[in-house]
């Protein structure tokens, strides 16, 4: 999109997205000028700006949720819930008022930032160590093909892959509070991460 948006400013203009820079190096290329634009997630640290000529614009956030299969009725959890759920001390979804059913928990691996957003913001989840029956996704999609042909599957993705799911999944509220655009903008949603573009000043 934004490519996109570029380009009307300027036919003339030649915009390549590039891949494979870790933060570090993009900043580095940033700052040589090899790159004129970069891009960083949730592992950004704006300090590391400090004294370079470079601007960090906040352009979005992405929502991080615990989706579930269609066949799960429970749509609210506490986080002391998803806890015991993701290190194995509870394995049915009755326990929660839902169907007699196996709870099938998925996560993504430690590398990832979603589960890094996870760790951080769920104190209980820090130093949680997964029980036996959790399966790990090491991909986007497959975590979304797991929780849509999964009964009773939990896990960890995006509102954006909820939404664009084939099969209906759902997005779970932590403690009554919705992944709802108002509740992330107004910090009340515990789990995003921000997406930054940096320029030169």
């Amino acid at each position: 999109a934004l490519r996109d948006a570029w380009r009307e400013q300027s036919e003339d203009m030649e915009v390549s997205l590039g891949a494979g820079l870790s933060d570090q190096a993009r900043l580095a290329a940033l700052a040589s000028g090899d790159i004129d634009v970069a891009f960083a997630g949730r592992r950004l640290d704006l300090s590391e700006l400090t004294g370079r000529p470079m601007i960090a614009h906040r352009i979005g956030v992405t929502t991080v949720v615990f989706a579930v299969h269609a066949d799960v009725t429970v749509l609210d959890l506490e986080p002391a819930d998803l806890c015991d759920i993701f290190s194995g001390k509870v394995t049915n979804w009755a326990a929660y008022g839902g169907p007699d059913t196996a709870i099938r928990p998925i996560l993504r691996p430690e590398s990832e930032p979603d589960t890094e957003v996870v760790r951080t913001a769920i104190p209980c989840m820090a130093s949680l160590a997964p029980g036996r029956t959790v399966a790990v996704a090491r991909t986007a999609s497959e975590m979304r093909v797991a929780l849509q042909s999964t009964s009773g599957a939990i896990g960890l993705t995006t509102q954006a892959a909820v939404k664009q799911s084939i099969v209906a999944l759902r997005s779970l509220s932590i403690g009554s509070v919705s992944p709802s655009p108002a509740n992330v903008l107004g910090g009340r949603y515990p789990l995003a991460r921000p997406a930054w573009m940096i320029t030169v000043s």
